[in-house]
């Protein structure tokens, strides 16, 4: 077992390298550049070649293209992650005012992927070949083909949209509504309404996998 779990970490590194110089050269490919993310807010700025060449040159964009990854990738085993152009703060800072939200959110969602899942599997092994059985296998095959974004792109679009803004699209909670004011059911009924749509995206992408072994692992011990 010990064996297993070395060799397996081994192969990520070169996988986690490849992952690097693939989000890097992506980053390199974008139109533009950081510079003109940074002075985008001054208009006059932009068109000054001198302030867009000095701001390049303070970044270290101006160095050898292995220069720059091995910098980054560098400071990034430090802990160092560098600042967002966009937000203009550390990006520790950004990723650790949403990793709250994020662990709270797949939290929900795997609870939510296990309770449908292993029932789903074990009445579809039981079932073998009925109506509830096609259905959930296609259902299962139809999650596993849909991209995650098409399916939140169609929920948007159909669910969102026509919902004339009951059903929220962004953000995490109505502002005013708290415990001291409304009480923990109005609370919950309004964080849930904005969980929706990313929760069911997420069970629905994690679940298909999960109710398949569950079928198959049943239909093995039967």
């Amino acid at each position: 077992m010990t064996r297993y779990l070395i060799k397996r970490v081994l192969n990520m590194i070169p996988l986690l390298f490849i992952v690097t110089i693939i989000s890097f050269g992506v980053m390199q490919l974008a139109p533009g550049g950081p510079e003109y993310v940074i002075l985008s807010a001054e208009a006059d700025a932009m068109s000054d070649p001198a302030a867009v060449e000095a701001l390049r040159e303070k970044w270290g964009l101006n160095d050898p293209i292995h220069i720059q990854y091995f910098r980054w990738v560098g400071n990034m085993l430090k802990g160092d992650f560098g600042k967002s152009y966009y937000y203009r703060l550390p990006v520790k800072d950004v990723l650790g005012a949403a990793l709250p939200n994020t662990i709270r959110l797949n939290v929900i969602a795997l609870f939510f992927i296990y309770a449908i899942s292993i029932p789903l599997g074990v009445i579809s092994a039981v079932r073998q070949y009925s109506k509830t059985d096609m259905i959930v296998t296609a259902t299962a095959f139809a999650g596993q083909a849909a991209p995650s974004f098409w399916v939140a792109t169609m929920l948007i679009w159909g669910v969102a949209m026509k919902s004339n803004g009951l059903i929220p699209t962004n953000g995490i909670s109505t502002p005013g509504i708290n415990f001291e004011t409304y009480g923990w059911l109005s609370v919950l009924a309004d964080r849930f309404k904005y969980m929706l749509l990313p929760l069911t995206v997420i069970v629905f992408g994690g679940l298909t996998g999960l109710t398949r072994y569950m079928r198959s692992s049943m239909l093995e011990r039967m």
